[in-house]
Parts: C-alpha cells; structure tokens; sequence
C-alpha cells in the first residue's frame, strides 16, 4: 500500500499534512517524528551521511540551526526493505453507494468503520472515500463531526450511519439523514459557513495507527470550515531556494568568524581597509591567526568586506535575511556575467561541479529601447527546502482577519549523536541556467514613469500595510517594487516565448527575479533555469543564447495583446488601503504561467508597467 512520488513533489505538494490518495483510501502523511524518523526507517541510523543535504547558509540563516533530509530514493528504499514514509487513514468516513441494495432508503449510506452497516457489502467497487473534511485558518483539521451537523445543538442520536443523497450533484443538492430521528440537514448551507468551533486536531502529529484521534477543545479560537480533501488551499507549502553557490560573502563569512578576528572587529571597529589591516597584522603577530588567513580576507574589496562585517555584528552573529542571501547571489552572478565563475565543486558529493559560468558564451541583444546581456550558467545547483505549511482557511467569524500563520515543523528528532536536531526536508538537483540583465553602465534601472508605476512605487513605500500577502522576505517585500515588476512581469513572458520558440513547457522552467536598491536607485535581473532531471539540464537551455533575441522579440510582441483584452488591459493595479490587488493587467491569457514556475504564486505582474517604460 505504497504510493511513488517525487522528491520535488514531496517539497513542493506533500510533506506531514498533506492527503494521498491510497490504494484502500485516503491516507494523511504523517509529522517526520513518527511518520520517517520510525525505528525501522532507512534515515534513522544514516541519516548524517548518505540522506542529509549540507549547506551552512541555508541551515544557518533560514532554518534556525536546523539540518535538511532527503528522502531515499525508491532502489535506496529496496534496499533497505522497508516503506519511506508512514501514513494513517484519513479521513475515515466513507460512502457506499450501492442504493440497490439500501432496502427502505434510496441513499447512500455514510458510515466509518469496516463494511457498509447496512448492506455490508465489503467489495471496493462500492465504497468511496468521502471527499470532505473540515479544517482552520490555524492548520487544525478534522474528521466532519456529522453527528453534530444534522442535530446541532440537539442531543445526538445513537447510530453509526446516516443516508447520504447527492442530489443533483452539486453541493448545494446534498441532503444527510439521521436514520433515526429523520431529521435532515442541508450540506449547502453549511458548506459555505464556518459551522462549528475548531476541534485542536493535528492528524499529522499522531502516532501510526492511532486508535484515537487526540483533539484539544476550546486551544483554538477559529472556526472550522467544510473543505474537500483535494482543495488546493486546504495545505500550501512554504519554501526556500537558494543556489549553492559560494559567493565573496559566504567565504568572508567563513574567515572573519574565527574566534579572534570576531572579538578584534567589535573591540577595534575598523571604518576602512587599512584599520582593518592593522587589526589583522596584529593577529598575525601575537599567532592568534595565520597570514594565509589574513591575505584571504583582503583580497576582497572594502565595500564586501564592510557588508559582511555589518552582518556578523548584528545580533544574531553572520545570520543573513533571505532577502540579503538572494541579494548576495544576484551580485555573483552579476561579477560571473562578465568575469566568469571558475568551477566550484562539491567535495561532500564525489567533486561534482555545482557551478559554472564561461563568460565568453555570452551574448548582448538590443530589443526595443533596452540592451540585454544573455549569460548562461552552464551548471548550477539548487537546495529547496519545505520550512512549513498553512491553511488558507477563511474565518468569518475572526473580524479582524489576518493572513493564515505558518504551521512550522517543531517535530523532533533523537539520534546516536546529539540530544535533539530539527530536521527538514529537502531536495537538491542540478541543472542549468540563463541569466538576464540589462547591459549598461552599473546595471541600474533607468527610471520607471508612468501611473501603474507610480502606484506600485506608493504601495512598495507603504509596504508595511501589505500584511496579509506571503511575501518571498517579509522583512523587505521587494516584490511591490516597480522595478521587480518589471523584471518578473518580462521573466513570465520570456518563459512563454522559449516554449512557443524552444518547445518547453511552462512548467520545466522555473524562475529567480533580483532586485538589489541603492537609495533612489535600482537594478534587477532574471535567473531562468531548469533542475529537474529531463527538463532540459543537459544543455538545452544554455544552447538557446546565441538565438535569444527572437525570444526577447516574441516577449515583448505579447505585450499589446491578450485574449483577455480589453478586460485584461482594463485592469490597473491602484494602492488603497480598502482594496489590496496583488496584480494590475495579467491573466492566463497573457502573463501568468504554472505556478510550480513561478517562485512568487502568479502574483506581483503587470502589463502596464513594461508597456509604459518601453518603446
């Protein structure tokens, strides 16, 4: 009773909360407590080798200390002879629906447990998992308490069924029975309400095969709604990607984190490059460092060494924002367009390359009024890692209605080795990349003008407002920017213009959009890559740069139209604070791709932006 899926779809879709479809019913993965970390799991002895991803940024800055995990692989998992992941059944109401053999009622019956209570008929062809459970904007969810939904405040009748009538096949058409007292209730009136208070259930925090589900009424102050099962707001996942990449920051970090050098920086506070010299000489001297030390420090230029300096002051040590960890890969990859990125290899993995940039495959194009620089990244590595997950579960009854809160994995972990490790699961995969940037002195951004851009700059100054929006840094919201508009609106564009022109779907690319702000300045860039195995990743996408300009053209020749228009062109973004929009003129027709491409869920893109700044 197994079911395969993919690394990334256990990234992207799955993990502990997600529903699957099993071969006997609906089964609910489990937290990795004791859904994967089970005394018979293929991790529980190895999982500091062979299944654990390394990658200090990501662990340090984003999981708080915590450490990534892979999922084996399914020959890895033959192996070992044993399943991967533990689930339980849910939900565990089910239907029968053979009303011929229903005597007295021309229903299905809706029952629980073993067979139909009143044909008791036990072939599958007859039973369905009922496709409704009940869940709260806080991540609780829960079996439907039917019992509860026909009698409501009345006393409950002794039964373990009720007939079930689908009506005409809406929702609005069901009809539920007690087959007691008669009495009916009508599944549309309360599928569009929040009906009962939260029941405190976590199906995902159980242990396998719990006999009894573990509720904890009156914790949770939302209201739980009727939601089916395969709603694709009933779990959305919360991500981050970060190229592996080693970048003029990550190795600072490394040297000035030595014990020595960090007490030197906060007692002697070096404002320019030569104090810091006369810090590090010293060190040297009294053999509290060595010179090849001191040298590799200094090769780096004033302004990243102060950067990085700023970082490990701060409270919280060389801890880095996401927002700041994207920035310092955006400037890499700005130094690599033009000088180049040597191989960086990965000695953990047998020395595989993770990174490569040959400058001389460039190329420049003009299009329109803007000059492009194609850079490809003939290797690039990428970790995703699932931090959580939440419900975008609405809440009526909640007046002051916020955005859904993260359900995070606190679930934990005792190994042969150390007391207590938060783990996470992760995927990493190989591939290749085209980097997009405009050519010209200091790659800033001409000046947006226009309204649509003038609202998004207004809305980007009072970003503090936009509370209620899953932003890809919260501390920044980079992406009310009229200027990363621009950028993701072109990405979105381009990503159609290669399928159209290369034959790539929309879902095999996927993107990064940069945006790095000095002051009243700004400049951005598009990474478009491909990582998942057969999507490309052996060179087909580097391969199109010398064509890339028939791409740019076919971009920015699906500006003027939609199928959507007018109505799509009608559409403008407006900053208020009694309407939020999260896009101006975009639809599917035009400007939004497959959200497993797009790092920002089809939001921040508008026509208007690109349209009024080019000519």
């Amino acid at each position: 009773m197994t079911e395969k899926i993919k690394p990334s779809q256990f990234i992207y879709s799955y993990g502990p909360g997600a529903i699957l479809d099993g071969l006997h019913g609906p089964r609910i993965i489990l937290g990795t407590q004791t859904g994967l970390f089970h005394p018979n799991s293929p991790l529980s002895s190895e999982i500091n080798t062979r299944f654990h991803i390394i990658d200090d940024r990501m662990t340090n800055s984003l999981l708080d200390g915590g450490k990534i995990f892979r999922l084996p692989t399914e020959q890895e998992q033959r192996v070992q002879g044993t399943a991967n992941y533990l689930t339980n059944p849910f939900p565990t109401w089910k239907l029968c629906v053979n009303r011929d053999m229903h005597k007295g009622s021309d229903s299905f019956v809706l029952y629980q447990e073993g067979s139909c209570p009143v044909c008791h008929d036990t072939s599958r062809t007859g039973q369905e998992a009922i496709r409704f459970v009940q869940a709260c904007r806080n991540g609780h969810m829960d079996e439907i308490d039917w019992g509860y939904l026909i009698h409501r405040s009345g006393r409950k009748c002794e039964t373990n069924h009720y007939y079930y009538n689908p009506g005409n096949g809406t929702i609005s058409g069901i009809t539920i029975v007690c087959p007691v007292c008669k009495q009916v209730c009508q599944f549309g009136n309360v599928y569009y309400s929040d009906y009962m208070p939260c029941s405190g259930r976590f199906p995902e925090k159980e242990v396998y095969r719990a006999r009894k589900p573990i509720r904890r009424y009156g914790i949770c102050t939302a209201h739980m709604k009727i939601i089916q099962r395969r709603a694709a707001n009933l779990r959305i996942t919360d991500t981050k990607t970060l190229l592996r990449i080693e970048t003029a920051l990550t190795s600072l970090h490394v040297n000035l984190q030595d014990t020595a050098i960090t007490a030197g920086l906060h007692l002697a506070d070096p404002q320019n490059v030569d104090d810091l010299k006369t810090m590090l000489n010293t060190l040297v001297e009294t053999g509290q460092i060595r010179d090849v030390k001191k040298n590799e420090i200094l090769r780096h230029d004033w302004d990243q060494i102060s950067e990085a300096i700023q970082i490990i002051k701060k409270p919280g040590g060389s801890v880095m924002s996401y927002d700041e960890l994207i920035r310092d890969e955006f400037r890499k990859l700005l130094d690599g367009s033009e000088q180049g990125i040597p191989p960086q290899r990965d000695d953990n993995v047998r020395g595989e390359t993770i990174c490569e940039m040959i400058p001389e495959m460039r190329k420049t194009f003009s299009v329109k009024d803007q000059t492009f620089l194609i850079s490809p990244v003939s290797r690039l590595t990428t970790i995703t890692v699932q931090t959580g997950y939440h419900r975008e579960i609405s809440d009526s009854g909640n007046q002051q209605q916020q955005a859904a809160p993260q359900v995070k994995y606190d679930d934990r972990f005792r190994d042969s080795q150390q007391n207590t490790v938060r783990w996470f699961p992760g995927v990493q995969y190989t591939g290749e990349g085209l980097f997009i940037r405009l050519d010209n002195a200091g790659e800033w951004h001409h000046t947006l003008s226009g309204e649509s851009s003038n609202q998004w700059n207004n809305a980007y100054n009072d970003r503090d407002q936009y509370t209620e929006y899953l932003f890809r840094d919260t501390t920044s919201r980079i992406e009310l920017h009229p200027v990363f508009i621009w950028w993701h609106t072109l990405a979105h564009l381009l990503v159609r213009a290669i399928g159209e022109d290369a034959g790539y779907s929309s879902a095999s690319i996927k993107e990064r959009i940069y945006l790095d702000l000095d002051g009243d300045r700004a400049r951005g860039g598009i990474l478009l890559y491909s990582t998942q195995a057969g999507d490309g990743s052996m060179g087909g996408l580097t391969a199109l740069v010398p064509y890339f300009d028939r791409m740019l053209e076919m971009a920015f020749g699906q500006l003027d139209t939609c199928s959507g228009d007018p109505l799509c062109l009608e559409e403008k973004f407006l900053h208020s604070a009694a309407v939020r929009k999260v896009n101006g003129a975009a639809c599917y027709g035009c400007a939004m791709n497959s959200e497993t491409s797009c790092e920002h869920r089809n939001m921040w893109l508008d026509r208007h932006v690109l349209m009024g700044n080019v000519t």
